[in-house]
């Protein structure tokens, strides 16, 4: 399994990190977590997969940064270009199906599928086995519902866990306790500020201790979260390998 750190900042822009989105990918198949603001752009520039290989893509939540790209992604479904013919699947939390339904609303047939199945659907509160991909979910405490994402292999005990925004709740620390190699978690706040629904460096390395992970990645990132400092207050919290993400990092488990 491949990880491609396609965003690693927040809803501001920034010169070197783009707004939340991460590509998780087997030999046979493809995922978009996320699809901020350019996401797939970034994934055609930093990755070898192509749009028409993305089979799933799961939302975290609702806000702009994190869905801005889901119109664009299906409108560019409609080129010739693309030539998408497989089905996809695209998840999302409370409300979603309501976002589409105003996405349709709003530009019809261009975010429709054609020429291939298109399946728009909330989480379903239950595991989802898709081909050799395990997908589980868990709610975090944030301004809009959000769910973190859980992603093995089949036959793997462990995988990946991506928090989206928000702090950890017991159900987020059951679904990734012992299974999650590897922790990508949002950390928007710098060290010391703490905010309802966010996460600050401390917060992220103590749910990295507490699920037992292996690495974390400290994504979604404001500009004032310099490495350094983040670094050295996760540190204190966690002694497993921690890196703060960049645009176009990749992971393997």
């Amino acid at each position: 399994m491949e990880i491609t750190i396609l965003g690693s900042g927040t809803s501001i822009p920034q010169k070197d990190r783009s707004a939340p989105s991460y590509l998780v990918r087997s030999e046979e198949r493809a995922i978009m977590v996320d699809l901020g603001p350019g996401a797939i752009w970034n994934l055609v520039r930093n990755s070898p997969a192509g749009l028409a290989d993305v089979g799933t893509v799961l939302l975290t939540h609702l806000h702009l940064d994190h869905v801005a790209d889901l119109a664009p992604f299906l409108f560019a479904m409609k080129a010739e270009e693309i030539g998408r013919t497989s089905p996809l699947t695209v998840i999302g939390p409370e409300g979603f199906s309501d976002y589409y339904a105003s996405l349709r609303k709003l530009y019809g047939r261009w975010v429709e599928g054609a020429g291939y199945e298109l399946d728009i659907k909330e989480w379903p509160g239950e595991l989802i086995e898709w081909g050799e991909f395990r997908i589980d979910a868990g709610r975090s405490v944030h301004s809009l519902p959000n769910l973190a994402y859980l992603l093995r292999e089949s036959g793997a005990g462990s995988g990946v866990m991506f928090t989206g925004d928000g702090e950890p709740t017991m159900e987020m620390l059951q679904l990734g306790k012992g299974t999650t190699d590897i922790l990508i978690a949002e950390c928007s706040l710098p060290p010391g500020v703490t905010e309802e629904g966010h996460m600050n460096p401390q917060q992220a390395g103590r749910l990295a201790e507490q699920i037992h992970a292996a690495t974390l990645v400290m994504s979604h990132l404001n500009p004032d979260c310099k490495a350094e400092e983040i670094l050295k207050e996760a540190t204190a919290h966690f002694g497993g390998k921690i890196l703060v993400a960049e645009d176009g990092m990749k992971l393997s488990i």
